[in-house]
């Protein structure tokens, strides 16, 4: 009597089912990793580390047209904003960049929910502080890349003085809770960008401070009423 051997589930796959299994499986990942890709790239980090990244090229190629000096290093008689470095209106520091900007949503951070995004630059609604996210760096100097030329607004520590935000060598400087929970990103004078923790941001201020003789960071921050 011969004995039958009955096959498994695995056995009874034939290569073309195999095939078609493994193809299936195949698309799924890659369904799976494009959903995963668009969704890191709507992240409010990734937007705003892209903001910075635009905003320090546009800075970048204006300084190119102008000796090498950003906007703020220059007199408004040669098209810069020196006189409104102590001003309140520190919109004005990035209206002049935008003949090298695509528009000015880039100027506020989408984790900003106390600022509104404006859209095209071309408008009857002026550019304000309302607009924007990020700080101005008065000492960025494209000679010295280690310095900081912008920035999320929500720094700490330091000495208030109107829009200015005034670190030395002896300041705690950090990031407040609004906007990135604590930490921050940061586009140096080179033209890059990256994210810091609030150790990360001292340690990044004391190179800083390697560069300059008087050791005083001054960013400049686009407050509004009531902040």
């Amino acid at each position: 009597m011969k004995i039958q051997k009955r096959r498994t589930a695995l056995q009874g796959l034939t290569l073309i089912e195999v095939s078609v299994v493994l193809a299936i499986t195949g698309v799924l990942a890659v369904i799976a990793l494009t959903a995963l890709a668009r969704a890191f790239a709507r992240s409010p980090t990734v937007t705003c580390l892209n903001n910075l990244k635009y905003l320090s090229l546009a800075a970048r190629m204006w300084s190119n047209g102008h000796s090498e000096r950003f906007p703020w290093m220059l007199s408004t008689n040669e098209g810069g904003t020196r006189e409104f470095q102590p001003s309140a209106e520190v919109f004005r520091h990035f209206d002049v960049l935008s003949n090298d900007l695509i528009n000015w949503k880039m100027l506020c951070c989408p984790a900003d929910e106390q600022r509104v995004r404006k859209g095209s630059i071309v408008s009857d609604v002026p550019l304000a502080n309302t607009n924007i996210s990020y700080f101005v760096g008065l000492d960025a100097d494209e000679r010295f890349p280690q310095r900081f030329l912008s920035g999320d607004r929500n720094l700490t520590g330091g000495t208030t003085n109107g829009p200015l935000l005034i670190y030395s060598t002896n300041s705690t400087p950090g990031w407040g809770k609004n906007i990135h929970q604590f930490q921050g990103d940061i586009a140096l004078s080179d033209g890059s960008v990256q994210q810091f923790t609030s150790a990360g941001f001292s340690n990044s201020m004391q190179a800083a401070f390697a560069t300059m003789t008087n050791a005083e960071m001054r960013p400049v921050i686009p407050r509004v009423p009531g902040e």
